[in-house]
């Protein structure tokens, strides 16, 4: 069976090993262990070719810690406090690191969530959170500057909404059998997993608004509803999608009561179409095709959802398979309103405690936290038609 020395497990630095009266530990060395452990996790644009990766889990402990026999926080008297930092300090490099291709892999995936977040924002605590939209203004009045001041204009009129900050997370442990494997290509996966499950989550929290119907408090009526002129129930067609888009521009503007398709709306071509899973390639052919018929009758919705079908969305909740429906740009109208907890936006990965630090080997393994805090509200209704079909 092939042994491993030091030697052969070490690929850039010099090991300092205990009673040889020569530890080489500094801020920079520190550094380098953690560009290394980034490179080996996969972390993208770091630069520093000078420093390789490690070949694995196994050589990155070692070298780190200087604990070629893995016993832990089993540490030799010779050893000073300077070098059982850096010994004690693996568990902190490596959640780092984690914690670079959690936020990595996080805004590489995409479950299209961000169509309805038309405001992102954070805060420092977990009081109700308050969300205000502000409505139209009046036309401004017309004066004569020779003879008549200027006046204070008038105020807009506000709608507002509160809701809470939720927090998500679990632990995730690196084990004994994780560190003396032969790759970080299971460590990657499992990271990978676990981050797919938070940005899955959080998506699930933001379609749930569209898909589930969410309540409106300006007036405690659900977002899609008869009252507010934006609830239908026909079958996707040319026609339907076209009496969607005209039930947006016509609802009306409080404060300025102007029609949402007065002057200078961009003719629709920021919509999107949202369609259940089973609508797929109905609403594609409905995008694609020039005329509706045999008789050239022309398609009034064609290429209004773009040349490749880039403004079609699925809705991934399997309960809306077979409901579509219109959104405006976030750009135009205010649909949602998120904030996170001190503005992190992904998921962390931090340890347990400064203890697990220091006695990680007492389990055989590291215990890491995944935590992330957020909230969001429904801020206005006239942004939006659905058809629930029967």
């Amino acid at each position: 069976m092939e042994t491993q020395t030091p030697a052969d497990v070490l690929r850039f630095g010099t090991a300092a090993r205990a009673g040889s009266g020569q530890i080489e530990v500094g801020l920079e060395k520190v550094d380098r262990y953690q560009i290394a452990l980034d490179k080996t996790l996969g972390v993208r644009g770091l630069g520093h070719k000078d420093i390789q990766e490690f070949y694995n889990v196994q050589a990155a402990y070692k070298e780190i810690t200087g604990d070629f026999r893995f016993q832990f926080n089993i540490i030799p008297r010779q050893v000073t406090a300077q070098e059982a930092l850096v010994a004690t300090d693996f568990p902190n490099l490596l959640g780092r690191s984690m914690n670079r291709r959690v936020v990595q892999d996080f805004r590489d995936m995409n479950f299209h969530e961000n169509i309805f977040i038309s405001h992102r924002g954070g805060t420092d605590n977990f009081a109700q959170q308050r969300a205000v939209n502000l409505l139209g203004y009046e036309d401004p009045p017309v004066i004569d500057p020779e003879s008549e001041d200027y006046s204070e204009g008038g105020k807009p009129l506000e709608e507002s909404a509160s809701y809470p900050l939720r927090t998500v997370g679990d632990l995730m442990s690196v084990s004994e059998m994780v560190l003396r494997g032969d790759d970080f290509g299971g460590l990657r996966r499992i990271l990978r997993g676990r981050t797919r499950a938070h940005r899955r989550a959080f998506a699930r929290f933001i379609w749930s608004f569209y898909t589930e119907n969410a309540t409106f408090q300006g007036d405690g009526v659900p977002w899609f509803a008869a009252g507010h002129g934006n609830l239908f129930t026909a079958a996707l067609s040319p026609g339907a999608i076209q009496d969607a888009m005209t039930a947006i521009w016509e609802m009306v503007e409080p404060g300025s009561g102007e029609e949402i398709g007065g002057f200078g709306h961009d003719q629709g071509l920021g919509f999107k179409l949202i369609v259940g899973r089973n609508l797929w390639f109905t609403a594609k052919t409905i995008n694609e095709r020039p005329y509706v018929d045999a008789n050239f009758t022309p398609n009034p919705v064609w290429r209004q959802f773009g040349e490749n079908n880039e403004r079609i969305f699925v809705s991934p909740m399997p309960a809306d398979a077979d409901n579509w429906g219109i959104v405006s740009d976030v750009g135009d109208r205010e649909i949602i309103e998120v904030k996170f907890l001190d503005g992190r936006e992904e998921p962390a990965i931090g340890l347990t405690s400064l203890e697990e630090a220091r006695r990680f080997g007492l389990h055989d393994k590291i215990v890491y936290k995944i935590k992330w805090s957020y909230g969001g509200v429904l801020v206005d209704y006239r942004n939006a038609a659905k058809s629930l079909v029967p």
